[in-house]
């Protein structure tokens, strides 16, 4: 079977789907293939964050502090030993990049990528007929240390450079915001800005339904192979399936790597294991917003299957089989925070988020390939910036003016940390 078609988009998680619905407002005919229905691989399993702010996950630099994260010593963390070698690299590059002058450049030079996510979220939520999956509630982050809640941390400058709204909050201000957490934080950061969705998966599908219903095709295909032809045309193929397309958009999160591999395409993309399980909460007791606990790494929120528990982060062989390890670290911490009753599933759902280096997505035209676009590597920003990078990308293909600068997303930037630049304060 051949068809032949204007852009195919190749992964139909958040930022799939968004990529596909910007460029069809922009009067492109678009497929948007998987080979899973929207929304059920990557972009399902989060906390449901929208954020206007990148807050990023670094490597500590103290030699102690390493160690501790390498040997497993830290409750948001596991590494398994025998992947080390493989990971090793990719690391090497992580903890390099993660030096505090480069955390300030790249927060910098990503902000108006996240600055504009909630705006065309509700753009799209808008048109997906989905604007109810969007709530503007806030997120809060509990801190159970005094030290550090009078620390003056990186995300707060981050905040006040960007002008982004935050709150110290008091344990009095916390019981008002959660009145089901139980006492015992030193209190907390209110970030007012953030928006919330219980059902992460049916935004996804919202958008790739209001894809279809304007004229767009999604297409259930496990893509196997990406070929181009001599005349310029590319196909998509899988077992049964091929489409031939002017464009192609790959945006399968951490299926990318693997399928570009074959033409040539060695990029530093690596894979961050995290996990979810559902709880029943006690009592009648509920949350109106995701809350965060910020010494255990884990984050508590309401979802339309229950109370969401969400953990850290494990390195490991991308097929490697799922553990329980970090779910059953937080248990006991999770439990002090808020009366969670037994979980409703058996186990914890497994997903990988794609991450480069610097943490920051690659969105433009691959450098080698006419035709081929890169829109993946989002890391634990999939969900919130599906639409800002769709849309960013939707106007380099179309030949629009721009709405930002897309270098520092550049597919064919270096990963070698700048030298130090000037200091946000």
């Amino acid at each position: 079977m051949s068809d032949v078609a204007d852009i195919v988009v190749v992964g139909a998680g958040m930022v799939g789907a968004a990529t596909a619905l910007q460029l069809q407002r922009l009067g492109r005919k678009v497929v948007l293939v998987d080979r899973r229905p929207p929304g059920l691989e990557t972009s399902y399993g989060n906390a449901g964050v929208i954020s206007g702010l990148n807050i990023q996950i670094t490597i500590p630099r103290h030699p102690l502090q390493l160690a501790q994260l390498l040997l497993n010593r830290v409750p948001y963390f596991r590494q398994n030993i025998y992947s080390l070698p493989s990971a090793l690299p990719w690391l090497w590059a992580f903890w390099r990049a993660s030096e505090e002058s480069n955390l300030w450049r790249i927060a910098l030079q990503s902000q108006p990528l996240f600055s504009t996510a909630i705006a065309e979220h509700l753009r799209l939520a808008s048109l997906s007929r989905a604007s109810h999956l969007l709530r503007d509630v806030g997120y809060l982050s509990i801190i159970r240390d005094k030290t550090k809640l009078a620390t003056v941390s990186r995300d707060k400058r981050l905040a006040l450079a960007c002008d982004y709204p935050f709150k110290i909050v008091s344990t009095e201000e916390i019981a008002e915001l959660e009145p089901f957490l139980k006492p015992g934080a030193a209190g907390g950061l209110f970030w007012p800005g953030t928006y919330h969705t219980q059902a992460p998966d049916q935004l996804v599908k919202a958008y790739a339904e209001a894809l279809v219903h304007s004229g767009g095709e999604f297409r259930q295909m496990c893509v196997t192979k990406l070929g181009r032809h001599k005349a310029g045309t590319w196909h998509v193929e899988s077992l049964n399936d091929t489409i031939e397309s002017r464009n192609v958009v790959i945006s399968a999160g951490p299926w990318s790597k693997k399928l570009l591999e074959p033409l040539g395409y060695k990029l530093p993309l690596g894979s961050k294991r995290g996990y979810h399980l559902h709880f029943q909460a006690k009592d009648g007791a509920g949350l109106t917003r995701p809350v965060k606990d910020d010494e255990y790494g884990f984050v508590l929120s309401p979802m339309h299957q229950g109370i969401r528990l969400c953990v850290g982060v494990e390195l490991d062989h991308f097929d490697a089989p799922a553990s329980d390890m970090l779910v059953k670290g937080v248990l006991g911490p999770a439990r002090e925070l808020f009366p969670i009753a037994e979980p409703l599933e058996p186990s914890p759902w497994l997903g990988r988020r794609p991450t480069f280096p610097d943490q920051l997505p690659m969105i433009g035209a691959a450098p080698g390939h006419g035709g081929l676009w890169f829109n993946f590597g989002h890391g634990h920003y999939g969900l919130t910036l599906g639409p800002t990078s769709g849309k960013l990308l939707a106007e380099m293909i179309d030949n629009r003016v721009l709405s930002m600068d897309p270098a520092p997303f550049a597919p064919s930037r270096s990963f070698r940390p700048r030298a130090a630049v000037e200091s946000m304060g």
